[in-house]
């Protein structure tokens, strides 16, 4: 591989984030494991939170004890609906 060449960045869905602790993690694909995503981490941290089932792309850092973390963590697909479990989270009710 040359310095030319893109790295490919791990693919993952949303298995949960808390906007009000700032936290989260991301269901690796592919058997890669799961990743910690830290409020820190979000490409944009202006933008809306990443709800349960968005797909992400991010890049793998470590914290300052050499721990991985998810980095420049972007939402590339918006999940339709949060699930009953992050509606459960985030004290949101379901549709009648």
């Amino acid at each position: 591989m040359t310095d030319k060449e893109p790295v490919p960045m791990p693919t993952g869905v949303i298995k949960f984030y808390l906007p009000q602790r700032g936290y989260g993690f991301i269901a690796g694909t592919d058997d890669a494991p799961d990743m910690y995503v830290p409020a820190a981490g979000l490409a944009d941290p202006d933008a809306a939170p990443p709800q349960e089932g968005d797909t992400v792309t991010y890049t793998i850092a470590h914290d300052d004890r050499g721990r991985p973390r998810a980095d420049h963590v972007l939402i590339v697909h918006r999940a339709s609906t949060p699930t009953t479990s992050a509606r459960k989270r985030t004290g949101q009710q379901g549709q009648p």
